[in-house]
């Protein structure tokens, strides 16, 4: 199982943003205020989906030693969450979810960690 304390997740410390300032109640938040939010489950789901790309459920609950049903219910809790919801995106059909970090995360993550840009995908 893994654990997730703020010293294993990927933090927004750990991808060189700094503590967020406070702020007013916004809808939309940095990148790195909805890192700063996450709960330490939310962080390892975070974590592994930015390490291992898109996953389903089933990969992704095996990764956290959740069953699939409790991996799907942190990911779905995330998405809901009006502070935290741009952080993962879902791929797939509906037969096959898979869900990764969205692609403008990753590359802030990857340029703050690096000061590199990461290459733009397209479709």
């Amino acid at each position: 199982m893994l654990h997730s304390d703020r010293s294993d997740g990927l933090l927004a410390a750990d991808a060189g943003f700094g503590k967020p300032a406070a702020h007013s109640n916004r809808s939309e938040l940095s990148v790195a205020e909805q890192l700063w939010r996450l709960t330490p489950r939310e962080r390892a789901v975070f974590r592994i989906c930015f390490e291992s790309g898109f996953l389903t459920y089933r990969e992704l609950g095996e990764k956290l030693g959740l069953s699939q049903v409790a991996a799907k219910n942190v990911v779905n809790a995330l998405l809901r969450h009006p502070h935290k919801s741009g952080l993962l995106t879902k791929a797939g059909t509906p037969k096959e979810v898979r869900v990764g970090v969205a692609q403008d995360v990753s590359a802030e993550v990857l340029r703050a960690k690096t000061g590199k840009t990461a290459p733009k995908w397209t479709a």
